[in-house]
């Protein structure tokens, strides 16, 4: 078992893993993401690092990846419209390859990047929308009134 790789540029140099002798081990990378990821969420914005974290496996044609990714983010519950916190983790494995000839994602110039694949695995876990609460019950549309703080003000029950 090698010692962990930590960085913040999600690369791994197969070269130097090669030359070292480190075929596996853990690593552990945080980045900022850029909140563009985010649009189907709205205003939504991640509020710390993410962060990616695993075992790798290096074999001589592939790479492989298994760990998980987390994150924290800050958006408006789409119901009741209050400020919502949310972490997630989401399994993240993936396989990277010389020549892709399907899912896998490509080795390039013996450099992997995982950036692409996280960023993919975190578009496609992304929940449809912000809920403070899976109950939340959201605005009269009437009085506009929280119904999750107080009652409906008016007969638009």
């Amino acid at each position: 078992n090698n010692k962990a790789k930590i960085g913040n540029n999600m690369i791994f140099d197969l070269r130097k893993l090669k030359i070292s002798n480190a075929y596996e081990g853990n690593f552990r990378f945080e980045e900022s993401l850029d909140d563009s990821l985010l649009n189907s969420l709205g205003d939504a914005k991640f509020i710390s690092p993410v962060v990616v974290e695993g075992y790798y496996y290096l074999n001589d044609n592939d790479f492989e990846v298994d760990g998980d990714i987390t994150f924290e983010l800050k958006g408006e519950c789409s119901r009741c419209l209050t400020e919502v916190d949310e972490s997630f983790t989401i399994p993240f494995n993936e396989l990277f390859v010389k020549n892709p000839k399907g899912d896998e994602y490509e080795i390039v110039k013996d450099v992997v990047d995982l950036k692409k694949a996280v960023c993919d695995a975190i578009m496609s876990q992304l929940p449809i929308r912000l809920l403070c609460d899976e109950n939340c019950k959201g605005i009269c549309l009437g009085c506009g009134v929280n119904l999750n703080k107080e009652e409906c003000k008016c007969n638009n029950k």
